[in-house]
């Protein structure tokens, strides 16, 4: 399977999504291509997360969904994981090892079975962790480290996977701004070099910072999306966000604070 068939890294048509009780979106009709960068906005609870599983693949859906031209069930597991990436919001260290087997995890899809990694995976690897500003982490065991800096592995490791779509839960968890900065600064330029990237996200002016389209979710199902400068307002944000907000102008750009 080959995602040179399509345009489209992802798209969905007229999906539904849920768990539980919570409706995340009814009837989502969404494309993403090359170059887009797309953060998803919402309130607590509303679903957020368990879209970008179902995105993944990882969670039920129902309606209509592609990766790379063809319907998702259509991938095996190692050619869809070549293709996309998943980041969760919550990395998980039952055991210890080193920053540099916990980054290398992400060139498991590009090795066969029981094959080891090369130099060019070792290559790939270092340069992830220095790409996220781990360089010099790679001997240090993963259970040892700060908030911040398990975020930036778990980052890493997404990297060295080398998808062509990315599809990030809250990556900014436990980084400082600087460090929230230069993820998002590094993903923007993943999307000029022909990658989608999807961004669970908070802070509704990093997103406005960084995002090419906007995806907002509003609770019971409802959504918009869009380009940032057709979904972005005031209006918009407080209805989501469940507080009103308002629109300030930074020399011609705008950005939102609490009302």
């Amino acid at each position: 399977m080959s995602a040179a068939a399509s345009s489209y890294l992802l798209r969905a048509r007229r999906l539904d999504v849920g768990v539980a009780q919570v409706r995340a979106v009814s009837g989502l009709d969404l494309d993403l291509k090359a170059g887009d960068r797309l953060a998803i906005l919402g309130r607590n609870g509303v679903g957020k997360s368990t879209l970008l599983a179902a995105l993944a693949g990882l969670h039920p859906s129902q309606g209509q969904l592609e990766c790379g031209g063809a319907p998702l069930a259509r991938w095996s597991a190692r050619a869809l994981a070549r293709l996309r990436g998943w980041l969760p919001q919550h990395p998980d260290d039952p055991f210890a090892s080193s920053v540099e087997e916990a980054v290398l995890v992400g060139r498991h899809p590009w090795l066969e079975r029981f094959e080891w990694e090369g130099d060019d995976d070792l290559r790939i690897a270092a340069d992830a962790l220095a790409a996220m500003g781990l360089a010099g982490f790679a001997q240090r065991n993963v259970q040892t480290l700060s908030g911040g800096e398990r975020q930036r592995v778990s980052i890493a490791a997404l990297l060295a996977q080398t998808p062509q779509l990315y599809l990030l839960d809250e990556p900014l968890t436990h980084l400082d701004l600087a460090g929230q900065i230069g993820v998002l600064d590094h993903f923007r330029a993943v999307a000029d070099q022909g990658a989608a990237v999807l961004m669970v996200l908070h802070d509704i002016n990093l997103a406005l910072r960084w995002a090419s389209h906007l995806l907002i979710l509003f609770g019971d199902g409802a959504w918009l999306a869009g380009p940032v400068e057709d979904v972005a307002s005031a209006e918009v944000f407080g209805r989501a966000l469940g507080h009103p907000v308002r629109a300030l102008d930074d020399a011609g750009r705008p950005y939102f604070v609490p009302a």
